[in-house]
């Protein structure tokens, strides 16, 4: 599909602004609304990238401003294509959109009454016109009207207009069932009733939605759920309300038809219907091309706040490749090797750490006996990085080296290690210079475009902007944890999207534009000596497939890069966790992984369009 762009809620100079700046880029503005919202003209406009005919475009006109300007650009070829009003203290202001595309005949007419419009509506019908644009206004407490007609053949056709909210719904659900779609919605409010003008033209879609009567915070948050589907917006409209500023729209599919999003949206519900999920966000890429996002549920059962694209999540050990991801690239700048060990007078901390001298195995780690968990160290009796919660992260490396010896040879034994990410966090500071988390940034996640993403925070408290509620099951306290110090195994939120950024950029498939060279993928991504399935950073099944999953309190997520480009991130805001009665989150892990493959299989063949932006 042609690229496009919307904006809404913008005032006069930061539209025009916005204007200026997408027809720089090739973007021809196709719809327009302007609306009051509070006291001051707020406007909204959708553009598309795509050649055609000359076009101009005007907005805050008064009525007589409009006239001249309708007049000049009718004498020089231009016709009217696109025509919104509405009434503010200063009186009516109008906005219109012209192009020289050539049609038959063509009439436009502003400032009737409604039984003028009802008149002229009826005259242009019997004379072969159909109408194209309509939009209602008050003026002076009375409802008034511009429209647009042409002659030239269409599909069938039906137009309303003064219909009230429950009018409208009725009349919009009848001709759904018609085979109907609505191509334009005005809305408008006269001696304090919101009417409703609207044109539906009978055609076949794939699939559209509309919407009417959302504030903006819903209207958001329906644009988000649309766009990231696949829907593009083809009409929207901004009006003033006794309730406040509402919106009305229409999108329509591009390439998923009704049943494939039904299909994989009922895939995510009954996951979630199953483990009493509150939200969950997935993501899916195709070729580093981001294709399909959803969210489901809420951010915050307490509020029922609704959960969207742009909400994030403790990502748990899915930090792990993002650190991994760092590391190797200070390798491929020559900072660091794999080989380069740790502890002791010639490591790379030298004896910064705990009280020397270090046990044998303790000064043979190296770089990768941490990235691929085989330095020795082990979660017997318990996972260091959930111990001794007053400790800082030096602190806390020299107590384990003091008192959690590596029970084995550094390289001989694979033992999944939470506190072995955490010592690369601060290898990374030692070569760096820089805190783990503000390399991490510089370096892997502002490349990527990825800048939702940050380390959380310990409490409820500290919940970062965007961020959603974490909900313990089975006893389980999500804010008993120092986060903080998790940061380079366990530390990281993110949205679901940004996952996806992160993976496209260290995915192999576009060498050009990886952060790091194929070699260097190949090496992050080939399993160990002392399990294949274990690789630097990622899980890895030697067929070009990498994945890996979290799991902390309140919080589920995976990243999976698949061999044929395909790409799945999903996060949710609950976990089962596994106890003496059952191993709950292993059952419901696998089940996320399965989801997930589901969600993408209904989708059938993925879209060939990027939705990154």
């Amino acid at each position: 599909m042609d690229p496009w762009q919307a904006r809404h809620d913008l005032d006069a100079a930061a539209f025009q602004t916005a204007f200026t700046q997408l027809a720089a880029g090739g973007y021809r503005l196709v719809d327009i609304s302007g609306y009051m919202s509070g006291a001051t003209p707020r406007y909204a406009g959708i553009w598309v990238k795509q050649g055609g005919a000359a076009w101009q475009a005007r907005h805050g006109l008064s009525a007589a401003n409009y006239q001249t300007t309708f007049t000049q650009l009718a004498a020089q070829g231009y016709r009217p294509i696109r025509v919104t009003a509405f009434a503010t203290p200063a009186g009516t202001q109008f906005g219109a959109i012209w192009d020289k595309s050539v049609v038959a005949q063509w009439q436009a007419q502003h400032g009737m009454s409604a039984a003028d419009y009802q008149n002229k509506f009826t005259q242009m019908a019997q004379a072969g016109f159909r109408l194209v644009d309509i939009c209602g206004y008050d003026e002076g407490g009375q409802d008034r009207y511009a429209a647009i007609w042409e002659k030239s053949p269409s599909p069938a056709w039906q137009a309303f207009h003064g219909l009230d909210a429950a009018q409208y719904q009725a009349e919009f659900n009848r001709l759904a069932g018609l085979g109907f779609v609505p191509l334009r919605i005005s809305g408008y409010t006269v001696g304090g009733t919101t009417r409703y003008a609207a044109l539906w033209q009978q055609r076949a879609s794939i699939g559209w939605q509309g919407r009417h009567g959302i504030d903006s915070p819903a209207y958001q948050r329906a644009f988000d759920d649309a766009f990231y589907q696949g829907y593009r917006l083809r009409q929207m409209c901004g009006y003033a309300t006794p309730a406040g500023t509402q919106f009305a729209a229409v999108w329509e599919t591009q390439h998923y038809d009704a049943a494939r999003l039904a299909g994989a949206e009922q895939a995510a519900r009954d996951f979630m219907n199953r483990y009493n999920v509150p939200g969950l966000s997935l993501a899916i890429s195709s070729g580093g091309r981001l294709v399909y996002a959803r969210a489901l549920g809420v951010a915050e059962r307490a509020t029922q706040a609704p959960l969207t694209v742009r909400h994030r999540m403790r990502i748990a050990s899915v930090s792990k490749p993002i650190t991994a991801a760092a590391i190797m690239l200070l390798l491929q700048q020559g900072r660091l090797t794999l080989t380069r060990r740790l502890f002791g007078s010639t490591g790379l901390f030298g004896n910064l750490y705990g009280t020397p001298p270090y046990d044998t195995n303790e000064r043979l780690i190296n770089i990768e006996h941490l990235l691929t968990h085989t330095a020795g160290f082990t979660n017997v009796p318990s996972d260091p990085m959930f111990s001794e919660p007053a400790r800082d992260h030096a602190s806390l490396i020299g107590w384990a080296l003091d008192t959690r010896t590596p029970a084995a040879t550094p390289g001989s034994l694979c033992n999944y290690s939470n506190f072995g990410f955490c010592v690369l966090g601060r290898a990374i500071e030692k070569i760096t210079g820089q805190t783990y988390a503000n390399y991490v940034r510089q370096a892997i996640l502002a490349p990527a475009g990825a800048t939702s993403m940050a380390i959380g925070g310990d409490t409820l408290a500290q919940r970062l902007a965007d961020e959603v509620v974490y909900h313990g099951q089975m006893g389980e306290d999500p804010y008993n944890m120092l986060i903080t110090r998790m940061d380079s195994h366990g530390g990281w939120v993110s949205s679901a999207i940004d996952l996806l950024r992160f993976l496209r950029k260290v995915d192999g498939f576009a060498p050009p534009a990886d952060l790091l060279t194929a070699a260097n993928v190949t090496r992050m991504t080939t399993g160990c000596a002392a399990n294949r399935n274990v690789a630097l950073g990622w899980g890895v099944d030697g067929l070009g497939n990498w994945n890996h999953n979290g799991a902390l309190p309140g919080t589920l997520s995976v990243l999976k890069r698949n061999a044929n480009g395909i790409g799945q991130a999903a996060l949710v805001n609950t976990r089962q966790p596994n106890t003496s009665a059952g191993n709950f989150q292993d059952a419901m892990m696998g089940d996320f992984y399965r989801m997930v493959d589901n969600v993408t299989s209904q989708l059938g063949p993925l879209a060939p369009f990027d939705l990154f932006g």
